[in-house]
């Protein structure tokens, strides 16, 4: 076994360090608090997680330790009552005891207090005295956990406990950790071997918790059926990374999801030197995916924003991610990375304090134009103009419906972005934020793109010189062919969205933009666009056509003008405008409209532009203009 952390090094930074001393002053009054109130039941039912929103406008709820009855929206501030919001809290509950043995492991080995010891022993006999007697209510019984609500939070808890331990591991003796082993950790891994069914980010986590549980307690079983199985970490790593390093669900924030226990488990098997045949192609693999977001990565540190995922994400969501990537890596742009993270208010963690040593490298990075073929994406850079095009679909496994969509940044501001999500239970991820038409894509016959194959679109062109993109989709609808080209320029992007179908549709092209919208064009009001949802708001039970499926009435404050000429509009920020113009096309419907963001209390305008056509070409240029 070998010392990765120096903790004389790290005794010091605590002493000579502001805010590493704040920080662990803080940790240490959170956590002697913890640890004196901690109270847990086997009685108690766990509740799913994305359970925990505003039954009034579908904010996320406030954890309150200390209140397990009233849940406060975070957005709106309504008081939130009931059994299955407060079945979520005895979850989350769950979720910081397992970090606080984790914690624990830390401050032992920081303060050498004996306390810390006798919490992580007693959370852990808790969990080994009464595992058969837990009970959880998850969404569905595939998902079931033992610990926690899901297996997926089992493995979260697994690793978490795990670490704590290993912080400390000459204070427990063969026979508690024999105990631990055969009373938690096996049943646990045993139960994660049975779920890992499919290539998913959740079978990451669980064979991760699996394989750390073998490594760290030499189990061989749980060793090989961790990497080894099929669906085992050398079975996902094959199968759902690109050539280019995306996890192949196509999101960001599951593809640091998915990265995340793999690094968790790659520390641990550097501190016992465990090695298998494969584990170069473990590092190599892995080094790829922590490569490809940075690749993507907008010059103000946004992220793009395809499909699932928390509603804004930017590089300084994942700090913890590529702190643990510098020190198992030997990767100057790591370093570099974990540079970042002390500009402007440093926000302390126990991975920056024990991993993050880099502090005099400078991220001075730049990627320029980039086609992924393999991922279906492309991110085109000229001057301060930035545009990331997604026009592939690999899995339905997160999936939103939004093929050929962009996301665009004017000088680092993002002026046209992916909305993600802002919880699986809320109403308006279901009607609305996973619905193609709140993505800049185009809708035909108010239905959303097929979900019966994965499209795959080809790059006809690409030109990273002039940074040119042109793409073709097939079998977004049934004969029908979406043809996507950009050009971009400093503070200008060129559009030609080409849909050409075998039979007359009714086409409906979408794009929303930030900031007030400003039409010069006389225009009429439009009640709605979902007439038959007002009328009885029966979803149709194919899901296809219906408005209610569709998501049209979550447009809100429609105008609509009609022309066939060409026409410009404008979105007008505090320091710039965004000139929309499109050329003319006979019998041509502009709708201007507001919709919703993560919740209802957020929204933003947009354009839908509408034809009946069976060939049409939506030519549109988006330009910068400051004030």
């Amino acid at each position: 076994m070998i010392e990765i952390i120096n903790w004389d090094v790290i005794k010091k930074r605590i002493k000579n360090t502001e805010w590493a001393g704040k920080f662990i002053e803080d940790t240490k009054i959170r956590l002697d608090g913890f640890i004196e109130s901690y109270f847990d039941e086997s009685t108690r039912v766990t509740g799913w997680f994305h359970h925990y929103n505003c039954e009034k406008c579908q904010g996320r709820l406030t954890f309150n330790i200390e209140n397990s009855e009233e849940h406060v929206c975070s957005v709106c501030g309504h008081v939130n009552k009931g059994e299955t919001i407060t079945k979520v809290w005895y979850n989350m509950y769950r979720g910081r005891a397992n970090t606080s043995v984790y914690e624990s492991g830390i401050m032992y080995r920081l303060t050498g207090e004996e306390k810390y010891i006798k919490h992580m022993k007693r959370v852990l006999s808790f969990y080994a005295d009464n595992y058969d007697d837990f009970v959880s209510e998850p969404i569905a019984k595939r998902f079931e956990g033992k610990l926690q609500n899901q297996h997926l939070d089992d493995a979260s808890a697994v690793i978490a406990m795990i670490q704590g331990i290993d912080m400390a591991r000459e204070r427990f003796s063969d026979k508690e950790l024999k105990y631990y082993y055969e009373e938690l950790f096996k049943k646990e891994a045993e139960m994660f071997d049975f779920f890992a069914n499919r290539i998913y980010n959740i079978p990451v986590w669980i064979k991760c918790a699996q394989a750390m549980v073998g490594v760290f307690f030499g189990e061989e079983e749980h060793i090989k059926k961790g990497f080894y199985s099929v669906y085992g970490i050398l079975d996902q790593l094959k199968k759902g990374v690109t050539d280019e390093g995306m996890w192949y669900e196509g999101s960001m924030h599951y593809h640091y999801y998915t990265v995340h226990p793999i690094a968790m488990l790659m520390f641990i098997c550097r501190r016992v030197e465990f090695d298998i045949p494969e584990m170069q192609y473990i590092y190599d693999k892995v080094e790829k995916m922590f490569e490809y977001p940075l690749k993507m990565m907008f010059s103000n540190k946004r992220l793009p924003n395809p499909h699932d995922g928390h509603p804004y994400i930017d590089i300084f969501n994942y700090r913890t991610h590529y702190e643990y990537a510098s020190i198992i890596y030997e990767n100057p742009l790591f370093k570099k990375v974990c540079s970042m993270f002390w500009a402007g208010e440093v926000k302390p963690s126990f991975a920056r304090l024990l991993f993050n040593i880099w502090e005099n490298e400078t991220y001075d990075v730049d990627f320029g134009t980039l086609n992924n073929p393999a991922s279906g994406t492309a991110m085109l850079r000229e001057g301060g103009t930035e545009l990331f095009f997604r026009y592939s679909t690999l899995t339905h496994l997160h999936r939103h419906p939004d093929e050929m969509s962009f996301e665009l940044v004017f000088d680092g501001d993002a002026v046209s972005y992916d909305i993600g999500n802002g919880g699986y239970a809320s109403s308006l991820f279901v009607e609305w934020q996973r619905k193609t038409l709140c993505h800049n894509t185009v809708v035909i016959d108010e239905s959303d793109h097929m979900r019966m194959s994965l499209p795959f679109g080809e790059a006809e062109e690409f030109n990273k010189e002039d940074s040119y993109i042109k793409v073709k989709t097939k079998a977004l609808y049934e004969a029908t062919d979406f043809t996507r080209a950009f050009k971009v320029d400093n503070n200008k992007v060129k559009d030609d969205f080409l849909v050409y179908s075998w039979d007359t549709h009714l086409v409906d092209w979408f794009f929303y933009c930030e900031g007030e919208l400003i039409c010069n064009n006389e225009t009429e009001d439009v009640e709605t666009l979902a007439p038959e949802y007002l009328k009885n708001g029966k979803p149709d039970p194919h899901g296809r056509i219906a408005p209610r499926q569709a998501g049209y009435q979550h447009l809100m404050d429609v105008k609509r003008f009609k022309t066939d000429e060409d026409w410009t509009v404008d979105f007008e920020l505090p320091d710039k405008i965004i000139r929309v113009t499109m050329k003319g096309e006979p019998e041509t419907i502009v709708h201007l409209v507001n919709s919703y963001t993560a919740n209802k209390e957020k929204t933003r305008r947009g354009l839908m532009v509408r034809r009946q056509a069976d060939k049409t070409l939506f030519a549109t240029t988006y330009e910068c203009i400051y004030k």
